[in-house]
């Protein structure tokens, strides 16, 4: 378990493996060319991190996690068990990335922007069991290109540019 603040930072790892990482608090630091494989963030604070070409494979957000005014750049998110959910994502720029085979179920997404490609994804809609549901409020995903994106039970588009 990692459970630290940094501040003002770039870090260059070639990979993390089966790490949890809890109640992490980081600003202003760049990752920059990491793998994280089978990774968790456990209620971690980011605010202005920005990642530039990782990969997130099989990795999980959640435990009320937060990520406001970060970038996630080039980045690849991959894997049947990557899961994006259960995290509050506000001004966040998903620049060029690639989502495939994961899960937003319980995520909420405030001002974000995505572009890139997105392949074999489910977002969850109002009707979802209660904590699956995915929330977009003012997120433009209009230079996202989909393929085979499930938008499941009675999805909210009112608040999303397409």
């Amino acid at each position: 378990m990692v459970s630290e603040y940094i501040q003002a930072l770039n870090i260059t790892m070639d990979k993390q493996t089966g790490i949890r990482f809890e109640k992490l608090k980081q600003q202003k630091t760049l990752f920059e060319k990491i793998k994280y494989d089978d990774c968790v963030f456990f209620d971690c604070h980011f605010d202005e991190v920005i990642w530039r070409k990782c990969h997130f494979y099989q990795t999980t957000f959640n435990g009320n996690s937060t990520f406001s005014n970060c970038r996630f750049i080039d980045c690849r998110f991959t894997g049947q068990h990557t899961h994006l959910g259960s995290a509050l994502y506000r001004n966040c720029d998903f620049r060029n990335v690639a989502l495939k085979d994961i899960v937003f179920g319980g995520s909420k997404f405030m001002d974000c922007k995505f572009s890139g490609k997105a392949s074999n994804i489910v977002f969850y809609g109002d009707n979802a069991p209660k904590g699956w549901e995915t929330y977009f409020d003012n997120v433009d995903i209009s230079k996202l290109t989909l393929d085979t994106v499930d938008f499941r039970t009675n999805f909210d588009f009112s608040k999303t540019i397409r």
